[in-house]
């Protein structure tokens, strides 16, 4: 049975805002591009709103450590990379993840079958612009 996810007008216009940017935005970010179309909106709805649409799984929460958390509103399998200068998040996407899938299919920890359901992990490196202008 498929579950019921409650649309209002606030969740639309903030999932709309967010799968127009790729720069995976934190929430005051998003807050202050959704606030030009809905003026009465506050930071507490959208910051409640961006946690309900990760948690359904409408979007992708990016939570890395010691860093803001940073949202994405393409849900499409793909990976992240995060410059170490500048601190932008830049979306890599494999033409195949199954040697990637089949690493973690029969994981092990401390001889426990753990059964994985998905992975998250930190690319880290320098972008492009932040190295020509070294």
């Amino acid at each position: 049975m498929a579950k019921f996810i409650r649309k209002t007008k606030q969740r639309e216009i903030i999932l709309e805002e967010l799968c127009k940017l790729t720069s995976h935005p934190t929430a005051d970010e998003l807050y202050f591009i959704v606030k030009k179309r809905l003026p009465n909106i506050s930071l507490g709805t959208v910051y409640r709103n961006l946690e309900y649409m990760s948690q359904e799984g409408m979007i992708k929460k990016i939570e890395i450590r010691g860093k803001l958390k940073r949202f994405d509103g393409n849900t499409e399998k793909h990976l992240h990379m995060r410059c170490i200068k500048c601190d932008r998040i830049f979306d890599l996407f494999l033409d195949d993840y199954s040697e990637i899938d089949s690493i973690f299919s029969t994981f092990k920890m401390n001889d426990k079958n753990f059964q994985v359901l998905d992975y998250e992990f930190e690319i880290k490196g320098i972008c492009e612009e932040c190295q020509n202008k070294e």
